[in-house]
């Protein structure tokens, strides 16, 4: 009688392709032959490519896909279906969690916490410091997750000839192991103010060293958003003005858009923006600009020209919606795509929050992007409640589809994949594991949350918890 164990490799290959990620983490346990078959690159990355949306982890910038050996393979695909099912139980619950401590950039008593984001892996964290007096005093600090030591520190605060500042936003791009890039935009108070440069610093996290590789001066540019993406720069400014800037090849371009941009999100080489008219209305677009496009048309000229402004509106768009009882700037967007299929479509959804007598709720509006067709796919609205609680502003996000919305008596967990399918609204939003203190955002990659407090006290310390929930 034949065994299991006796048939071919490549048939036993085929046949643990097919199964469960628990059933192959159970099956590989019972004999040798079947943890050798179970140790191949193989199996690991056919179950990774037949993952769901709702389960497919992304990978960090510095990472690829060939990168990673069987080991790395299989904790990716095991940690993306355990995350899942943990994520949309119905209480949720932190798997591991890192407590960090670290120490202020200097001693103000004034000095909070604006910012703060989870560095692509994990391992690192960037803090966006402000003196709430004036908010002309900025700091940028990077921190070491393991030891909480700073790695870097923008400005100097021993330089006293500084001028106060005021830091406008930042970006990060980590783009390779041991090496980041963090890009700054600056005010201060030698140019009134009046004038932003354009900053690039390159950080050996090794070496503990830094560079400046770019510094650029533009006039009446003070930009809501920056993303930094490999050799690309976008600013999104607080009313109708977007920049794109390829830093190595020091060429800009300007967009002067006909209605003020409320909300916007950068996914692979598409900026993702919601437009409102300049007078108070009910009506929105969701536009999306190409931004190699914009810059190829700039270097197309011959010379690539300090800027450019075009005084027509972004190329592609189209979704107009009436929404009722919502004002238009309590709207947020996320958008979620895998990077390692890049075929795959890209998910948008606008969140437009209400206040009732019964508490919050938010509509969701999902979309899908095909970057091929250039199309947008609207899906419905779906309701998310939050229970008698109060919706405060930053829902964040992870690149597989996890959000985290704030609420006044804590933190509750969602889905975009929910939202797409149309599940009950009940099962929406889940009440994550209470904290007394801030949530301040979500690593794009493994879903980790960051929580922080945001006001300063007098001591010179400060405490920041990551939550894995894989």
């Amino acid at each position: 009688m034949m065994r299991l164990v006796d048939l071919p490799a490549d048939v036993l290959l085929r046949v643990l392709a097919l199964c469960d990620v628990d059933d192959v983490l159970r099956i590989e346990t019972t004999c040798r032959v079947l943890q050798d078959i179970a140790a191949s690159r193989h199996l690991w990355l056919a179950h990774l490519r037949g993952l769901p949306n709702e389960c497919a982890p992304d990978l960090p910038p510095h990472v690829s896909l060939e990168s990673l050996d069987c080991i790395g393979l299989k904790s990716l695909v095991v940690r993306a279906v355990r995350g899942n099912k943990n994520w949309n139980s119905p209480s949720p619950k932190a798997t591991r969690e890192i407590k960090v401590i670290f120490d202020k950039p200097i001693r103000k008593p004034a000095l909070v916490v604006e910012k703060a984001y989870i560095v692509s892996g994990g391992d690192y964290l960037v803090v966006q410091w402000s003196t709430c007096q004036s908010y002309l005093d900025d700091y940028v600090q990077l921190l070491e997750v393991s030891n909480g030591e700073q790695i870097w520190l923008y400005p100097d605060p021993d330089c006293s000839d500084s001028p106060a500042r005021r830091l406008w936003g930042y970006g990060v791009d980590r783009i390779a192991e041991n090496v980041l890039r963090v890009a700054l935009a600056v005010t201060d108070s030698s140019t009134r103010h009046k004038v932003t440069a354009i900053k690039v610093f390159e950080i050996d996290l090794r070496q503990r060293r830094s560079d400046t590789i770019y510094d650029h001066r533009l006039n009446g540019v003070y930009p809501r958003n920056l993303y930094l993406q490999g050799d690309h720069i976008v600013l999104v400014g607080h009313t109708k003005d977007m920049s794109f800037l390829d830093w190595k090849f020091s060429c800009c371009a300007s967009l002067k858009c006909d209605s003020i941009i409320g909300a916007s999100r950068l996914v692979r080489r598409f900026l993702f923006t919601v437009h409102f008219p300049v007078h108070p209305a009910k009506n929105f677009t969701l536009r999306v600009t190409d931004v190699h496009q914009a810059l190829e048309a700039v270097s197309g000229l011959g010379r690539p020209p300090p800027a450019i402004h075009m005084n027509t509106s972004p190329a592609e768009t189209e979704a107009d919606f009436q929404l009722s009882n919502c004002h238009p700037y309590a709207i947020d967007m996320q958008a979620f795509n895998a990077f390692w299929r890049q075929e795959s479509n890209i998910y948008i959804c606008l969140f437009a929050s209400f206040h009732g007598n019964h508490g919050s709720s938010i509509m969701a509006l999902p979309y899908s992007f095909t970057p091929q067709a250039r199309t947008f796919e609207y899906k419905y609205t779906a309701s998310l409640h939050l229970d008698g609680d109060e919706l405060r502003p930053g829902i964040v996000s992870s690149q597989s589809g996890r959000l985290a919305v704030p609420g006044s008596q804590g933190l509750y967990g969602s889905d975009i994949h929910r939202i797409i399918r149309d599940e009950p609204n009940d099962r929406l939003c889940r009440k994550l594991p209470p904290r007394g203190i801030d949530c301040y955002g979500m690593d794009p990659y493994s879903g980790a949350i960051l929580w922080m407090e945001k006001r300063s006290s007098s001591s010179k310390s400060c405490e920041a918890r990551i939550s894995y929930f894989d």
